[in-house]
Formats: structure tokens, sequence, C-alpha cells
């Protein structure tokens, strides 16, 4: 279960809390990889239902990929952002390029669950109007 209260812990306590974690036993998660659901496709196939749009609807993938961004996590929300993360990791993953890493990460996962949303809404927009 992807909305598990320990989850969202370990993503999103920072620094000062690492003596609460592991009071509760609940580790510091330091990288996530989420690939959502394939709704876009779901949408733009035209055999398919409202039902079918509910069911590949991804709540729990959104959600971790924002926790993780907020939390300043190491997030991959593409596949192609695995060769990055690799040869940054090959490179030693370089402290004076963490930040930046981190936050070219964290802009690119918001803006995958941001248009991720914005298909839902305009699929359902679209299937309202009457």
């Amino acid at each position: 279960m992807t909305l598990a209260r320990e989850i969202y812990a370990g993503l999103l306590a920072t620094d000062s809390d690492g003596t609460e974690l592991e009071r509760l036993g609940i580790p510091r998660i330091d990288l996530v990889y989420v690939t959502l659901y394939p709704l876009e496709e779901t949408i733009s196939d035209t055999a398919s239902t409202p039902a079918d749009v509910i069911e590949k609807t991804d709540i729990g993938g959104p959600t971790l990929l924002r926790a993780a961004a907020k939390g300043r996590r190491l997030v991959i929300s593409d596949p192609k952002q695995i060769d990055m993360l690799e040869s940054w990791m090959k490179r030693g993953s370089p402290e004076n390029e963490r930040e930046a890493f981190v936050l070219r990460l964290a802009a690119a996962a918001e803006r995958r669950v941001a248009e991720y949303v914005n298909a839902s809404a305009s699929y359902w927009e679209r299937n309202t109007r009457g």
C-alpha cells in the first residue's frame, strides 16, 4: 500500500527527525522511483469508458512523487532519468552537485504529476459537459 504513514514519514522527515524515526523503527527513504498508471494512454483510446479512466487513475503514485519532491529526496519520475542518476552516482554523487540535482528531479516529478492531473481534469471536463 503506497498510502502508508510510515512511508511518508520516511520521505518527509528532515535531518532533525532522525531520532524520532529511529524510535519508531521507520527508515529514512532516500530514493523513490515511480511510474504512473497509463492514464493518458487510456484517455486517448477512443474505446475507453469512464470506468476505464477511473481504473487507470493513479492516486498513490502521484502522492509518492510529490512527497519525495517535497522531502528533497532523489525522485525518479521517468525511466529516462535512470541513466542520469546512474551517471551522477558513478561520479561519486558529488556533494557540490547534490542540491541542484535533487531540485532538478523534484521539478520533473512535480511537472509529471501536474501533467497527469491536468490530463484527468481535462478528460472529466470534456465528458461532463451537457
